[in-house]
């Protein structure tokens, strides 16, 4: 029930916070790249690293942080937007322990 209502709230932030039209991108790139893994363990500057690798993904963190490029702050958007295409319907997810694992649908 708990796991339910907190994949409710991340989609419906996503839904209203990144526009749909930045996310094509997203979903393209990852035709061409390697799965990205995430979770606790996974240091900020890896998540600020995976945007020089993922350019498309640079726009819908941006929408989320503005003009606050704090590390912790980009991490986090990485992981809503991840997060949020998985709950779309747009990136499979498998997790393992405390990481999650994002790779291309089909």
């Amino acid at each position: 029930m708990l796991d339910h209502l907190v994949r409710s709230a991340v989609l419906t932030v996503f839904r209203e916070r990144v526009r749909p039209e930045t996310l094509t991108g997203v979903v393209d790139a990852f035709d061409e790249h390697d799965p990205i893994e995430i979770g606790d363990d996974v240091a900020v500057a890896d998540y600020v690293a995976l945007l020089a690798q993922m350019p498309a993904l640079a726009n819908p963190v941006r929408q989320l942080v503005g003009d606050d490029q704090s590390p912790a702050l980009v991490a986090s958007a990485v992981e809503l937007v991840l997060e949020g295409l998985h709950l779309s319907k747009r990136l499979n997810k498998d997790a393992v322990g405390g990481r999650s694992q994002y790779r291309a649908r089909g």
